[in-house]
């Protein structure tokens, strides 16, 4: 199984174990605490540094007429968690993760925290295998046309700071957002949250982070809005 994700990832791990605990998740550890293999939790937490670390300066050297705003935005949207998700699903990443019984029931391998949380913990992996250079080497080669592609045309701004600008301008105050659940275990939450503006529900979101599900609901706000100007433009 390694040998085969190996090849498809592109890269070939002198220490295959470090790639393995990049795969383990929680439920499977947790039920099976004989074999004494560590969740990939702590990889998780390099990889996710790392991973903000390398997107800043590519970003920075490859966009000299960005400013820093326009940094921030592009970076965001290359770190966060539906982008980390798509990169998994290329590779089909869901297949090799380690799970437990219970998460396999419920669908764990197509689970948006657990594909985020392995390819962060993979690029960790990386990392402590052989160094920034192979894992720079590594991340470009999945993002590098992307980072083009936003800097050659208009960097998405982060949505809950548009969503702010179009409520604002319309006098109807600011967007409140409002944690409605926060599932799975305490040290791998998922949160739900709603966006609401003068007491109506115009969004919801989910995410590993608040502010992640906080950013999705304010893209579904979004989209609720221009739905409604198109069709009040329709029935004028």
């Amino acid at each position: 199984m390694l040998k085969k994700l190996q090849r498809v990832l592109g890269v070939f791990f002198n220490n295959e174990t470090l790639l393995q605990h990049a795969l383990v998740h929680s439920s499977y550890a947790n039920e099976n605490q004989w074999s004494k293999l560590e969740s990939y939790e702590r990889m998780e937490f390099l990889g996710d540094a790392i991973l903000n670390q390398l997107v800043s300066k590519v970003l920075f050297d490859c966009g000299p007429s960005l400013d820093e705003g326009d940094l921030t935005n592009a970076r965001t949207y290359l770190v966060r968690g539906e982008y980390l998700v798509k990169w998994a699903d290329t590779i089909g990443l869901g297949e090799y993760i380690i799970i437990g019984r219970g998460e396999e029931v419920t669908g764990g391998r197509r689970k948006k925290a657990i594909l985020e949380g392995s390819m962060e913990a993979i690029i960790g992996a990386l990392f402590l295998d052989q160094g920034y250079k192979t894992t720079k080497d590594f991340v470009l080669s999945y993002i590098m046309d992307d980072v083009m592609d936003l800097i050659d045309h208009e960097i998405p701004s982060d949505p809950k700071g548009r969503l702010l600008e179009i409520i604002q301008a319309k006098g109807d105050g600011h967007p409140e957002y409002r944690i409605t659940n926060c599932s799975g275990p305490e040290h791998e939450p998922v949160f739900s949250v709603e966006d609401l503006v003068n007491g109506q529900i115009v969004g919801t979101g989910s995410g590993k982070r608040k502010l992640d599900a906080e950013r999705q609901a304010a893209e579904e706000a979004l989209g609720y809005i221009r739905s409604s100007r198109i069709n009040k433009d329709q029935s004028a």
